[in-house]
């Protein structure tokens, strides 16, 4: 009998440092997209001469482990994501718990457990090189997430300390969207959908020796966002983004400076996103002879403020002790 592909289940957790693989899983979940296991295994026909035309072997050169997969967003494991992606934190209160995830300058390795029928996998001494969060209208949110790692093993068995797979997550019904294009006081938006993306530019360290890598070492962090907005009444908004002000009648010649402020709830926990200083750019929207409502495509990058403060902060509020 076949193997089944829906019989499939992703954990991760933490590792106190590279080289001490984590035993289990501290969240475990299902996924929506993807695989529970990548790899990148690079084998060439051997650049050498034969006597005829056909290669004499084959070169194996490097194999670098990872994940690329999306999943919705459960409350607990999400900010252990965060957390690895940004690599800051902070915890406050006595039940529920606030946390604070920011930008460090250096990530957390962790491990990755992956179960697909019966076959167990696990990738070791790994970092997150991107995590997106999205939405589109009220359709639950989604989490894609692309790591890579240094090291393959296949556990014997995985057991969770916390299994999310049948447990709910967060949809943006409920939420609160906020958007200021031009300024820090981020006011209620018509925004239909929307991404904020952190990419760490994670690459591998081959040694030789090994055709795993040596190390996962992250690079520049750029934190990428996209709204839809549905303009109610005018298109000021793009008026704003190209000449400086609603009114303008110039093109700006250096960058506006905006702000957003997203949350997403569900009873007693909550995520919000937010940056002070983004800078935004977008397109006069197409016409359609069909008709229907315009929309109009806001992109931006999230960069530090000018005197103190992160480029992006995350505010997770659970039931989780800490991470």
């Amino acid at each position: 009998m076949a193997l089944q592909s829906a019989i499939a289940l992703l954990g991760v957790a933490k590792q106190v440092a590279k080289g001490t693989e984590a035993a289990e899983p501290t969240f475990q979940f299902g996924i929506s997209d993807g695989g529970v296991f990548k790899s990148d295994l690079t084998q060439d026909l051997a650049d050498v001469t034969s006597g005829t035309r056909a290669a004499p072997g084959v070169d194996r050169t490097e194999f670098v482990p990872g994940v690329d997969y999306t999943q919705r967003v459960h409350v607990g494991s999400v900010g252990l994501l965060l957390y690895l992606a940004l690599g800051g934190k902070a915890v406050s209160g006595a039940g529920p718990y606030t946390h604070v995830f920011t930008g460090a300058n250096t990530l957390p390795y962790c491990t990755w457990f992956g179960t697909q029928d019966g076959a167990l996998v696990s990738v070791e001494d790994a970092r997150i090189d991107e995590l997106t969060l999205s939405w589109d209208e009220n359709s639950p949110l989604e989490l894609q997430v692309s790591g890579v790692g240094c090291g393959l093993a296949f556990p014997s068995s995985i057991t969770p300390t916390t299994d999310e797979s049948r447990t709910g997550y967060l949809a943006p019904a409920g939420g609160t969207f906020k958007l200021d294009l031009d300024g820090t006081s981020p006011a209620t938006a018509a925004i239909k959908a929307g991404e904020i993306g952190i990419k760490n530019g994670v690459e591998t360290v081959p040694l030789s020796g090994a055709i795993t890598p040596g190390d996962v070492h992250p690079g520049r962090r750029e934190v990428e966002v996209s709204f839809t907005i549905v303009p109610t009444s005018n298109l000021d908004d793009w008026r704003t983004i190209v000449t400086g002000t609603n009114n303008g009648t110039t093109v700006k010649q250096d960058a506006l400076f905006g702000s957003f402020e997203i949350t997403f709830s569900d009873g007693t926990n909550s995520l919000e996103i937010e940056a002070l200083r983004c800078a935004f750019i977008t397109e006069w929207p197409d016409a359609d002879p069909s008709g229907g409502a315009i929309e109009l495509e806001v992109t931006g990058m999230a960069v530090l403020p000018l005197t103190s403060g992160a480029d992006i902060t995350a505010t997770l509020i659970n039931s989780v002790v800490s991470y």
